[in-house]
């Protein structure tokens, strides 16, 4: 079970003449094996498509990028939990075999920016761009359907670049 939450089509915009990018892995909580196996098979592939679209990936010490935080959080939740808000019973016992993971990811493109109204306000980091998946699959499914997740997500991110950077 999963939905989406799409960047409106006027977002597509603000990513007209980005050249490199700065990729950030932002996996909570990070003492989740899964999660340490889903940054050390996605980050190089994110890495990757945006290279083959002819977006340079540079290190974090270029303060000029923009970043492309990809944010993961989730939650181990013992089957037939009761996940409605604003409180959900967890299995605290990682041992149990019917367990689902409940996770929200998105994807970002934070960039530098300046107000319009006032030229001389800048301000850092602002998110130009975002989408976020959120779902609930059997823990045995979660690598498999999180990367899916994030790669479709770069996928709509990639399709909105290009679509204001034909070349």
């Amino acid at each position: 079970v999963s939905g989406v939450a799409r960047a409106d089509s006027t977002t597509a915009k603000t990513l007209r003449g980005i050249d490199r990018i700065t990729v950030v892995m932002e996996m909570f909580p990070f003492v989740d094996k899964d999660n340490d196996v889903l940054e050390q098979i996605v980050q190089p592939q994110i890495e990757s498509e945006l290279m083959r679209r002819g977006i340079k990936v540079v290190p974090d010490s270029d303060s000029n990028a923009p970043i492309l935080p990809v944010s993961l959080k989730s939650i181990k939740a013992a089957q037939g939990a009761d996940l409605n808000p604003p409180i959900f019973s967890v299995s605290l016992n990682p041992s149990t075999a019917s367990q689902s993971h409940v996770y929200g990811l998105s994807i970002a493109l934070k960039q530098n920016v300046t107000l319009a109204r006032n030229s001389a306000i800048k301000a850092d980091a602002a998110t130009t761009w975002e989408q976020s998946v959120f779902g609930m699959v059997p823990s045995q499914d979660y690598v498999h359907s999180v990367r899916f997740n994030i790669m479709a997500v770069l996928e709509h991110f990639l399709n909105d670049y290009q679509s204001v950077n034909l070349k």
